[in-house]
């Protein structure tokens, strides 16, 4: 299982939506209410693939203002129900690039939420 330090190396120590370095946090991306607490879903809430790098700022603003949570879903911050996390890539503004964790601590670059270009990383 990935470390919380590991998890901020992944992501370049910053926040993936705004770059800020300092009050990070852990954001699942599919959140337990969306995957429940029982069965294939609840298995994948906990990985690393489920988990992106934000400021306590934003992770506020993600769950409280629903117009930046509607661009958290547009950028891969939050996922939606259907929503993979392996598949489905996240925008990281810091790194100004498309995202495609695995359970490892890696990711592939790709360019656009859906379409992976390169070998995994990491």
């Amino acid at each position: 299982m990935l470390t919380r330090d590991q998890l901020f190396t992944r992501d370049g120590h910053m926040c993936v939506a705004c770059g800020r370095q300092t009050q990070l946090t852990i954001q699942h991306r599919l959140n337990r209410k969306q995957g429940g607490r029982h069965g294939d879903a609840a298995d994948s809430i906990d990985l690393p693939s489920n988990w992106v790098t934000l400021c306590l700022f934003c992770n506020n603003a993600l769950e409280a203002d629903a117009h930046f949570a509607e661009t958290g879903r547009r950028m891969g911050w939050k996922l939606r129900e259907h929503e993979q996390a392996t598949t489905t890539g996240y925008f990281h503004t810091g790194f100004r690039e498309w995202r495609f964790p695995d359970d490892q601590g890696g990711y592939a670059i790709g360019v656009s939420r859906n379409q992976q270009t390169s070998p995994r990383w990491g």
